[in-house]
């Protein structure tokens, strides 16, 4: 599988509205698609300016609402939906996460949490602490872990997308608290 961080702007206008039903009936399967899914919804204004989530971009949704019982095997992981193991293997495709030169990209704080119960569930209860970084360009969370029989130190996520959002939302919600303000003098 190729690496390749995500650059936003290749992903903006790329998400289709019907991209959420080709991906639940399994006709969107190629990881590039699946990237285009879950980084292009992360350039909409529903997701930029309304704050709205997509739940079909969680692995856990995923596991809680669906019928399938096949179980995917990939790598070291397995998961029980086919949509789970894409979504997986997207965030995946952005890094191994080991580093923050190589952080897995995610759109939602809880893809951190389903990666690391897929891909990691034997150190995941092993966390000691989780820390927002920041540099120029970019926002990480950074999990660190105690010591583990994967020798596995930190965890990278690039959840930059994340913090625009949420600067956005709350940027709109003080508006309308101003708005609101105004309205009750007049």
């Amino acid at each position: 599988m190729e690496i390749r961080p995500v650059n936003y702007d290749e992903y903006n206008g790329v998400y289709q509205d019907d991209m959420i039903q080709r991906f639940s009936d399994g006709t969107l399967t190629d990881i590039e698609d699946v990237r285009k899914f879950i980084y292009g919804y992360a350039t909409t204004s529903m997701y930029l300016d309304e704050g709205e989530e997509c739940d079909e971009t969680l692995p856990r949704w995923w596991r809680e609402n669906s019928n399938n019982t096949d179980f995917h095997v990939k790598d070291d992981y397995v998961v029980p939906t086919l949509q789970e193991k894409l979504i997986i293997d997207a965030l995946k495709s952005t890094g191994d996460g080991l580093t923050k030169e190589t952080a897995i990209y995610v759109t939602e704080i809880e893809q951190e949490y389903d990666y690391m119960d897929r891909v990691y569930p034997d150190i995941i209860r092993l966390r000691k602490r989780q820390t927002l970084v920041t540099d120029d360009e970019h926002e990480y969370d950074m999990f660190t872990f105690r010591d583990n029989p994967r020798g596995i130190k930190e965890l990278w996520f690039e959840c930059s997308r994340i913090i625009l959002r949420e600067e956005k939302m709350s940027e709109k919600w003080i508006r309308e608290k101003e708005l609101n303000k105004i309205k009750k003098k007049k």
